[in-house]
């Protein structure tokens, strides 16, 4: 999904505490451990604190593209 709204959120809550919900509510996501949060355009660290009406994204990680061809 593009989008996840969750309501009842424990307080406070940081990113961390965020990964945590979002495994216990959606398994289906697998391990969120390496994912990142992102607020704005940059990178938070699990111990960013949010607010209520707060837009976090979660970027996981990726790789750079093919070798060149000799």
């Amino acid at each position: 999904r593009s989008v996840l709204a969750l309501d009842a959120l424990p307080e406070p809550l940081d990113i961390a505490g965020l990964k945590r919900e979002l495994a216990l509510r959606h398994p289906e996501l697998g391990e969120l451990g390496f994912v990142r949060g992102v607020i704005g355009t940059s990178y938070a660290s699990d111990a960013t604190p949010l607010r209520d009406g707060m837009s976090v994204a979660l970027l996981p990680p990726v790789s750079g593209g093919a070798p060149d061809s000799a």
